[in-house]
């Protein structure tokens, strides 16, 4: 695909052509702030970009159509959108059309037909760009990536403070966002990756947000189940701190002397000898009073003797 011409309608039905020779270098010269870079948004703009990115002037003031003409392997191709309207950066709707001699219409023929995405899709097909288009899901909104013919041009404009940029090799790679589109497409453009890799590197990113999500929510769950008891316990303190509970937290060991048998023999064989029987009596009877240890607590009570 070469670029033949720029085009520049006014609501008058005047028109400016830029026109370019296929098949050569092309040099535009010409004095600083005369527009010669503002060519460069002007061609984006009409492949399909969604911003348009003019500088605002006497041109944003009279242009109410942007177009360019294309010759393909075998046929031409006229690609034209409408300036945005005031207050707006981008225009939805465009103009396709294919001829073998096609020339640039009269401001009067101009009519849309199809909208910015089919126009970059068609167009695409064209030059050999695959269908690759997808959208994939994500936590904060759906995020559309593929190779494009909007990659493609990014490989092949260059403006004028990018030329000698020894930082950046390609148009608006100082762009964050461009520079990963790029990092991610130019493996297709090279031949070195399938067309859908761009699609699959995305449902990654996609998939590894959803598990990062997925994990915040898990542990989120967790979290007031282990620190349940803990904020029961502070509640309780407080409640006790405030006589506004009568139950004991935990169980108080106390020592209070064992209650006497009523029948401190009976544990002894009924055929053991009296005498037996008066010196074990004897001998418990000058035996010291044993001590229980108690637990109360709020179910049960337990004594131990010893």
């Amino acid at each position: 695909m070469q670029l033949l011409a720029l085009i520049l309608y006014n609501a008058d039905g005047g028109r400016r052509v830029v026109s370019f020779r296929p098949g050569a270098l092309n040099v535009v010269t010409g004095q600083s702030a005369s527009g010669k870079s503002t060519l460069l948004d002007i061609f984006e703009y009409c492949t399909g970009r969604k911003t348009a990115t003019f500088p605002i002037g006497p041109m944003t003031d009279t242009v109410s159509w942007y177009a360019a003409l294309f010759q393909l392997d075998t046929t031409r191709a006229f690609a034209a959108r409408p300036a945005p309207v005031p207050g707006k950066k981008t225009a939805e709707q465009a103009m396709l059309k294919f001829g073998p001699d096609l020339e640039p219409p009269p401001y009067t023929h101009l009519a849309p037909n199809t909208d910015r995405h089919t126009l970059r899709q068609r167009l695409g097909r064209f030059i050999g760009i695959e269908e690759n288009h997808s959208t994939t899901p994500r936590s904060r909104g759906p995020s559309s990536t593929g190779a494009h013919l909007g990659h493609a041009t990014l490989l092949c404009l260059q403006g004028q403070s990018e030329i000698a940029d020894k930082n950046h090799l390609f148009h608006l790679q100082s762009d964050r966002y461009v520079a990963v589109a790029l990092k991610q497409t130019l493996p297709y453009f090279l031949g070195v990756a399938p067309h859908d890799q761009a699609r699959k590197y995305a449902q990654l990113n996609a998939a590894r947000s959803r598990l990062k999500q997925v994990e915040k929510d898990l542990k989120r769950a967790q979290d007031p189940s282990d620190t349940a008891h803990v904020t029961l316990a502070a509640l309780w303190h407080e409640a006790h701190a405030l006589n506004r509970s009568q139950r004991q937290l935990r169980p108080t060991t106390t020592s209070r002397p064992c209650r006497p048998s009523r029948r401190p023999f009976s544990h002894l064989p009924p055929n053991r000898p009296a005498s037996t029987r008066r010196s074990s009596a004897t001998s418990t009877s000058n035996a010291p009073v044993p001590t229980c240890a108690s637990s109360s607590g709020p179910s049960r009570q337990t004594a131990a003797c010893s």
